[in-house]
């Protein structure tokens, strides 16, 4: 979150997705994305994260026990932000 803010962008896209043993790598089961305002901080946005999170189990948690979950392989080359540090 706090690159997102660094870099100025207009929304957090945040995953479901399945743990496996790879590093976030696992099949997407859902995506919730809200946008980052002139006026969000890393604080604004830890309160938009549950939000988000509640909105995806309230539609997955159903299907999870129906047995109807449907998940999808992540897609494109994975991105990473370099260790935030003080300098």
């Amino acid at each position: 979150m706090n690159w997102s803010l660094i870099q100025d962008r207009q929304r957090l896209v945040w995953n479901l997705f399945r743990l496996t043993a790879g590093v976030d790598d696992g099949a997407l089961i859902d995506t919730q994305t809200f946008e980052i305002n002139d006026w969000d901080t890393c604080r604004t946005l830890y309160y938009k994260v549950p939000v988000s999170v509640q909105r995806m189990l309230a539609r997955t948690v159903p299907r999870l026990f129906e047995g109807r979950i449907e998940m999808r392989p992540q897609v494109g080359t994975p991105t990473f932000y370099a260790k935030r540090s003080f300098e």
